[in-house]
Formats: structure tokens, sequence, C-alpha cells
């Protein structure tokens, strides 16, 4: 569901990600008067970073023509 509400608002494929977290962390602020701590903050960025960089290398090589998919299992 949230993936076609996506695609209809014209949403890239990273903006769901991006847009998860703040609003979480908003209602889990408001709701439950709950702060996160660092370490929730570092995870934050590593997730984000991570999924990031994969959508923008994916995207990268699905807009080459000559990009060949490897072969992983051996």
């Amino acid at each position: 569901m949230r993936t076609r509400r996506a695609a209809h608002a014209g949403l890239g494929p990273r903006e769901p990600f991006a847009l998860q977290a703040p609003v979480v962390t908003v209602y889990g602020l408001v709701l439950f008067g709950e702060m996160p701590d660092i370490w929730t903050w570092i995870g934050a960025v590593v997730i984000f970073s991570s999924s990031y960089y994969i959508a923008r290398r994916e995207s990268g090589n699905a807009r080459r023509p000559d990009a060949v998919m490897s072969d992983t299992a051996g």
C-alpha cells in the first residue's frame, strides 16, 4: 500500500526511507515523551546511508545500457 501511494505521489525510490525515521521519531516524542539516544541516531544514519548508497548504485546500473547482472552464486 505504501509503495502505491509513493508511486502516485511521484516519490523516488529513496524518499519513503527518508521520511519514515523522522515521522516515527516525532510520534515517539509526542506520544511517549521518548527522545532517542545517540546510538539510535547513529544506527539511523547507518541505515539511511546504506539504503541511499544502494538505491543510487542500483539506479545508476539500471540506466547503463551495458549493465549486466553479475552472478554472485559462484
